[in-house]
């Protein structure tokens, strides 16, 4: 590089810079369970056992009234692949300065996670019951919209522990939520902006919302390509959403036969069901 009269040499850094992605929303036990996940297999069967009638009191005096135990299965079947390899050839890999190797397996690592989560939520809102709260929620009419949704699961006897939920409304509940906590949690929301539980449900923003769709395949084998215009919030019970995955393939191959390189490689093959849908809410906006 020529500076004044004078060239100078250029050299390049072995630091990178960092890429940007979705945040990872889905935490086994926190936003979801992976406690149906079964190994060397194509699916997870799953009983549901029917609950039947609920009968009136009786005197007590007299023989018990039956009736016939039954069930359901739920199957989630690992119809979701998720693959990434970056290709690499020897002669590009010596002539830089980063680990050009390292650094793919870990861009394919991260694109493996965040299709996933899009097609999480895509599940979630496919597969969950529309609120039938559909008024924008403003400063104003945000804290009454979260707590009528939420009133809505109870009334199904669900139990909403979490919500996924776009930038947009996030940062309004902040506005709000500051003023109705004490002093030190409110000091912690200005200087962190971050709200965590409030209304007793954890809250979690993603750009994936801001997405105009994402596709998913359903436990029948269906690509399902899910709209995700309007949507404010999902609210639900993480009990009640399972992401099954098996990683069966991660790592850098080197004497590929078809090129003088390496790949970078990254495969997932995941299941997602919505295993009661009384259990989800998903609340938009009408136009």
């Amino acid at each position: 590089m020529l500076v004044g009269q004078i060239n100078g040499d250029e050299r390049y850094s072995a630091i990178v810079e960092p890429n940007l992605y979705s945040n990872a929303i889905f935490q086994p036990g926190i936003t979801y369970t992976d406690k149906y996940e079964v190994a060397d297999a194509f699916a997870a069967k799953v009983a549901k056992v029917g609950v039947g009638t609920y009968a009136d009191p009786s005197t007590g005096v007299g023989d018990y009234s039956h009736e016939n135990a039954s069930d359901e299965l739920i199957t989630i079947p690992y119809n979701n692949c998720f693959k990434e390899s970056k290709k690499m050839y020897n002669i590009q890999m010596q002539s830089v300065s980063y680990n050009m190797g390292e650094e793919n397996l870990a861009v394919a690592i991260q694109k493996v996670r965040v299709r996933k989560d899009r097609s999480g939520v895509a599940c979630l809102v496919n597969e969950g019951t529309a609120s039938s709260v559909v008024d924008a929620s403003t400063a104003t009419t945000l804290k009454a919209n979260v707590l009528a949704v939420k009133k809505e699961l109870m009334d199904d006897d669900a139990n909403p522990t979490v919500a996924i939920c776009t930038n947009e409304f996030y940062t309004t509940m902040l506005s709000i939520a500051n003023n109705e906590f004490s002093n030190d949690v409110k000091n912690f929301v200005s200087q962190e902006g971050q709200v965590g539980r409030w209304q007793g449900i954890l809250w979690i923003p993603t750009s994936i919302l801001n997405l105009a769709s994402a596709k998913y395949y359903d436990n029948t084998g269906t690509l399902k390509t899910v709209n995700f215009k309007d949507i404010e919030f999902i609210m639900y019970d993480a009990d009640a959403f399972s992401i099954l995955g098996n990683v069966t393939d991660n790592g850098l191959y080197d004497g590929h036969p078809a090129f003088n390189g390496v790949a970078a490689q990254n495969e997932l093959y995941a299941g997602f069901k919505v295993t009661n849908s009384k259990r989800v809410r998903v609340k938009k906006v009408t136009a």
